[in-house]
């Protein structure tokens, strides 16, 4: 597929304050900074940012469309220091770390990008920064439309398997950023544009958003579709013609290593002795501005993650410490079985997470541990929200005993025990 860069550049104030704003965000200090990259570099525009930002940097854009990178290259030409190069941002990985890694409005078109995410983070020098924004606003009527006539005869005959942009919620990024073991700075974004021209938001959908879409059809399938897109978003058209008002919400992260614990992936407040669970519980938990609750709800992200079959009961954690792990299973649709109450399967995976965070926040440094097995009981319904509850005791752990068994039970809303046993741990000491 062919990008215009001239059609892109035509609201590029606009599309530009997203990555103004990751920027700015971005706080090394000139002297530090010497290999910088913009992923999804487009025309170079704002890739001459970096270069301002750091003019003693050698700053190099790579972008897939040969066109932008025409444009790019020959808008910068004579700017010393400043490079463009071809490069798929699926499978780029540099020479050597660099220390600021941009990349702005690109990823959203690359599916399972959230999974690419900790070897991005790896390319990055110690120290250095990793920063990145999406866009958010794939709800929007112009997006909307754009799928719905995609799924429409006669133009589904030719869209089958375009490009679909998409991205995940500020939360979800921090969540496998902070499992990676960077410092995380996450934020959201919305921005109201105002835009001048006839049909402005048609526009500024077709030469982004919308551009596969129209690329796959033939000449008199894509009029069609322009014109029925244009008519959609008439509608939502402010009443002066000449401008119009599309929303953009931007997810954004920017994330930094800690010199001295990169290559172990830790943050720098890391207490000795303290396994990598627990740590991203004291982090997630204690984030400035965003509160425990939020913070909760972050490290329940990324420990679904590390097992994703946990993602299936979407569990949140409430507490973790020593000898105790309690979570949360909300009542929903997709754990219901067939009377509409949480099914066994479900209980017994939240009572598989609450053991396995508790093993895995309470082991001595010296041991490992695996499942053995589990024996539980259903003693009631499961009509509510349920609460998993995993406990040891301290003495359990420090003895050499390999058979360790983890007390597990969950509880309805009105207190009832709904599911209780044991799960069976084999603890054994760590081969040397």
């Amino acid at each position: 597929m062919a990008w215009d860069p001239n059609d892109y550049l035509t609201y590029a104030d606009e599309r530009g304050r997203p990555y103004g704003e990751l920027l700015a965000r971005v706080s090394l200090e000139a002297d530090r900074v010497r290999r910088v990259v913009d992923l999804g570099c487009g025309p170079g525009n704002l890739t001459a940012l970096l270069h301002r930002r750091w003019p003693d940097a050698a700053v190099v854009g790579v972008d897939s469309s040969p066109e932008m990178l025409e444009r790019a290259r020959r808008d910068h030409a004579e700017v010393p220091g400043l490079s463009f190069e071809l490069g798929d941002v699926r499978a780029w990985s540099p020479q050597a770390p660099v220390d600021v890694l941009l990349s702005n409005a690109t990823y959203q078109w690359v599916p399972g990008h959230r999974d690419l995410l900790p070897g991005l983070l790896a390319r990055v020098a110690p120290g250095g920064v990793l920063a990145f924004s999406v866009p958010g606003n794939f709800d929007e009527p112009s997006h909307v439309l754009r799928r719905e006539l995609a799924a429409e005869a006669p133009y589904v005959m030719y869209t089958a398997g375009v490009a679909d942009p998409a991205a995940h919620d500020a939360a979800t990024y921090l969540g496998v950023l902070a499992a990676a073991g960077a410092e995380v700075d996450a934020w959201e974004t919305t921005y109201l544009h105002v835009l001048r021209g006839e049909d402005p938001v048609l526009a500024w959908i077709s030469s982004t958003g919308a551009r596969p879409t129209l690329e796959a059809l033939p000449p008199t399938c894509a009029s069609g579709s322009a014109g029925s897109w244009g008519s959609g978003c008439g509608p939502r058209t402010p009443p002066r013609r000449s401008a119009a008002h599309p929303r953009s919400c931007c997810p954004s992260v920017a994330c930094s290593s800690s010199p001295g614990v990169w290559t172990a992936r830790l943050p720098s407040s890391k207490v000795r002795g303290m396994s990598a669970v627990m740590n991203l519980w004291k982090q997630t938990t204690q984030l400035p501005v965003v509160g425990p609750l939020v913070g909760k709800r972050v490290f329940s992200l990324a420990f679904a993650q590390k097992a994703p079959y946990f993602a299936t009961i979407r569990p949140r954690f409430t507490e973790l410490r020593p000898n105790y792990a309690e979570l949360l299973i909300p009542k929903r649709r997709g754990v219901h079985n067939h009377i509409g109450t949480v099914h066994a399967i479900a209980l017994c995976n939240g009572l598989e997470a609450a053991m396995g965070a508790l093993a895995e926040a309470t082991i001595p440094a010296d041991k490992r541990w695996i499942p053995k097995g589990m024996d539980v009981a259903y003693t009631a319904k499961a009509d509510s929200d349920i609460r998993c509850i995993a406990e040891t005791d301290p003495e359990q752990w420090t003895g050499d005993d390999p058979d360790l068994p983890v007390r597990v039970r969950g509880v309805r809303a009105d207190g009832e025990v709904v599911i209780e046993g044991v799960i069976r741990l084999w603890v054994t000491p760590k081969k040397r």
